[in-house]
């Protein structure tokens, strides 16, 4: 396993690196003998094999001889990191005893599709949008895009080239459904409709045509008549 390789905030002391592996130890031991550091897996190799000898300065070790270091996996622990993802827009430091924690949870943590479409990839604040039927997930769950019109199939979206390919009658006969009732409706509401007329200052208009012999008509704007496209327009006198 080795020490951990994280991504400190400023330079470590050569007194934190383990002089096997190079790195800041993880579950650090010491030597009784001669007081030297290593990450505990990485001095376990050396024990397993007797004789064993320090690294460092030759001398026997034995088991009886090793202790774990906790004095020194405090201080470690305690050393700030950044994020794994500090590269990747994730902003957090924090002491290294709590980045496990911190990436349970972290954003921009790479992580496996949850529809297991094959990619490992995918930072977990985007996994909504790639799952989304809007994305690019194969294995995602989505609509036919001639729902507007009534098709009812929803299916992987790896699968919907063939299922419209195999459907086009099906689509056809569902749009001339669907543009008949559009004209349908739109013949109701070209031949119910209501002309409203108001006519502005008829009070005034009534009182200056009583005082003339002969009346004077008004007209209306023009409008078109439905049933035999006619343009019209309605008189009246006051």
């Amino acid at each position: 396993m080795g020490g951990y390789d994280a991504d400190f905030v400023g330079p470590i002391s050569a007194d934190y690196l383990c002089p096997i592996c190079q790195l800041a130890f993880r579950d650090p031991v010491q030597t009784r003998d001669c007081g030297h550091r290593f990450c505990e897996s990485c001095l376990e190799p050396i024990l397993r094999k007797p004789p064993a000898f320090c690294p460092i300065d030759r001398r026997t070790l034995t088991r009886e001889k090793v202790y774990p270091d906790r004095a020194c996996k405090r201080t470690v622990l305690s050393l700030t990191v950044k994020c794994y993802n500090s590269g990747n827009e994730c902003d957090w430091t924090g002491e290294l005893i709590n980045l496990p924690t911190h990436l349970e949870n972290c954003k921009r943590v790479p992580i496996k599709c949850v529809n297991n479409c094959g990619r490992t990839d995918i930072p977990r604040d985007q996994m909504s949008t790639h799952v989304d039927v809007d994305g690019d997930c194969p294995l995602a769950i989505v609509p036919c895009q001639y729902t507007d019109i009534g098709c009812k199939f929803k299916g992987r979206r790896n699968e919907m080239e063939k299922h419209i390919q195999d459907n086009t009658q099906v689509h056809l006969d569902l749009a001339h459904v669907r543009i008949r009732e559009l004209e349908q409706r739109q013949e109701y509401v070209c031949t119910n409709g209501k002309f409203l007329w108001k006519i502005s200052n008829y009070s005034q208009l009534f009182q200056q045509s009583a005082t003339k012999k002969e009346k004077e008509k008004l007209c209306s704007p023009p409008f078109l008549h439905r049933t035999v496209w006619l343009q019209a327009k309605s008189r009246g006198f006051p």
